[in-house]
């Protein structure tokens, strides 16, 4: 179980709420950026610690029984027993020690077993002789029939890597007495067994203006070992980007997994010696074919001068064997021509780069080839997206975009409002909708029964007949505003380029596009008050 403890805040503004939720938050967003699908490879050192662990436990609780079973043999001559019975008392009492003594002795035997197997498991280990997912078919079952002859069980075991109460927000807290007297210490080890937790990530904040450093050391338990520590400075604006960071780095130390072998192929050969690779973002010496990396997520990108940039993101789970077959591709850039059908003058986007600038209603921009991703972005808020097809692409071409920027977050939300609101009304005139139609059939079925009169009758027709047209209308309403939105929902999605029809004319388009100037207000219209 892996677990968290508040971290603590350095500088003058320790106690203040934004530190104090500052030290909750950063060992929360840690936690959730390892995931819950991390998993835990237990050498036999840790194997042999938990044992140890639990031997004690039972050895504590035997002693504790035989020191009571002798306070019960001592006092026994207290009682008014006969001779006879006495000794049978005592006889009795004596059994009972002689059990604990066994169970005791048979404790501490298991002890020296544990210790001879963990020695025993890692000279395998040390030696390479265990199975991993790499081993052939021969070795997996040659292991098999050796595991039928020994009791010393796997050398290496995987476990889940499970959150503190199952809950990335849920941190490990003690007194302060405790706290003072260390994660070594007898008390702290105490309370973590108590709660369960194996692992266990501690931190410092240190903040300057708009820049923090969050410092986490991982503690393993029993044995109260510091295994890792990290370091890492960011943006006080932007905690997921600094959690994310440590998370990646601290997961081969929580994962414990043992080192990755990487093969690469790279294509085309020429230009292996002018690329460059990028592992974590730190660039390597040269491109090799074979790669030894902790286990752990890393990102590995591949960057030469004249070819598109290729990378990976993955995690690379160890005992584990990957091969990253790497084909460059040559950048082939296409310049075309964008004419824009709006009279708003704005700036195009396109695949993440600035185009040129917009000449009237036409941008001149250059692309890889691919199908083109863009936006007609007019200000912060009134932005539309257009794609264009690969079909389309091609050298000096002209396509036209229909473009309308606008809002779009802020008219979604209106018209979720009225389609809401709508929904609401409708849901709302069904209760006496329902109300008078069930008054209608009780004096219809009055009147049909010889009871009532005609006039309660009709009218009570009338009331359901008036109810039932609101309800309608509403419904109508309700579908209206429901449609409406659904088509302002669709306003998002990119506008598909196309070729300009016989009449679009360029030398048109190219004029720029005249500001509108607010009319001024005319002097007479001005009234002025004494």
């Amino acid at each position: 179980m892996l677990g968290a403890q508040k971290f603590s805040f350095k500088g003058s503004a320790s106690k203040n709420a934004v530190s104090s939720a500052m030290s909750e938050m950063y060992p929360a967003v840690i936690l959730e950026n390892l995931g819950k699908t991390l998993k835990r490879d237990v050498y036999p050192n840790e194997i042999l610690e938990r044992r140890l662990v639990e031997l004690q436990k039972e050895r504590l609780s035997l002693y504790l029984q035989l020191s009571s079973e002798y306070k019960k043999r001592d006092s026994l001559v207290l009682y008014d027993y006969s001779k006879a019975k006495l000794r049978m008392k005592q006889k009795e009492s004596e059994r009972e020690i002689k059990k604990l003594y066994k169970k005791i002795e048979a404790n501490i035997k298991n002890e020296k077993i544990e210790y001879e197997k963990a020695e025993r498991n890692t000279e395998r280990l040390n030696n390479g002789d265990y199975i991993t997912d790499r081993s052939s078919e021969w070795e997996k079952l040659t292991a098999l029939v050796k595991s039928f002859f020994s009791d010393d069980g796997k050398i290496i075991t995987k476990e889940d890597i499970v959150f503190y109460k199952d809950d990335v927000s849920a941190l490990f807290s003690v007194s302060d007495e405790i706290m003072d007297e260390g994660y070594d210490s007898y008390n702290f080890k105490q309370e973590i067994k108590k709660e369960g937790i194996n692992s266990l990530l501690t931190g410092e904040i240190t903040n300057y203006g708009k820049y923090v450093s969050v410092s986490v050391d991982l503690y393993l338990y029993p044995s109260a070992k510091k295994i890792a520590s990290v370091v890492e400075i960011g943006s006080v604006d932007e905690p997921e980007f600094l959690c994310s960071s440590i998370a990646r780095k601290l997961s081969p130390y929580i994962a414990n997994a043992l080192p990755v072998k990487i093969s690469i192929s790279f294509e085309p050969a020429e230009i292996l010696n002018k690329a460059d690779m990028f592992i974590d973002d730190v660039q390597q010496d040269e491109i090799t074919k074979n790669l030894v990396l902790q286990s752990g997520i890393h990102t590995i990108q591949f960057v030469c001068e004249g070819y598109k940039t290729e990378g990976t993101t993955y995690y690379f789970e160890g005992n584990m064997a990957y091969n990253i077959e790497v084909e460059m591709e040559k950048e082939t850039n296409t310049f075309l021509n964008i004419a824009v059908d709006t009279n708003v003058k704005g700036q195009i986007i396109a695949n993440g780069s600035l185009a040129s600038e917009v000449k009237g209603k036409v941008s001149h921009i250059k692309i890889n080839g691919k199908t083109v991703l863009g936006e007609f972005f007019a200000d912060e808020k009134n932005v539309d997206f257009f794609y264009i097809p690969e079909n389309l692409i091609s050298e000096d071409n002209l396509v036209t975009v229909k473009q309308n920027p606008m809002d779009s977050s802020s008219y979604i939300d209106t018209r979720r409002k009225w389609m809401y609101t709508s929904y609401t009304l409708f849901v709302l005139s069904l209760i006496p909708t329902m109300i008078s139609y069930g008054s209608f059939s009780n004096e219809l079925s009055r009147y049909n029964n010889g009871f009532g009169s005609e006039v309660d009758v009709r009218n009570s027709q009338t009331v359901s007949q008036i109810c039932s047209g609101v309800t309608i209308a509403f419904a109508v309403f309700w579908v209206y505003e429901l449609v409406r939105y659904l088509v302002a929902a669709n306003k998002v999605l990119p506008v598909e380029a196309k070729l300009p029809d016989k009449k679009f004319n360029l030398e048109e388009a190219q004029k720029e596009i005249e500001p509108v100037v607010p009319a001024e207000e005319n002097p007479e219209d001005i009234t002025i008050e004494e």
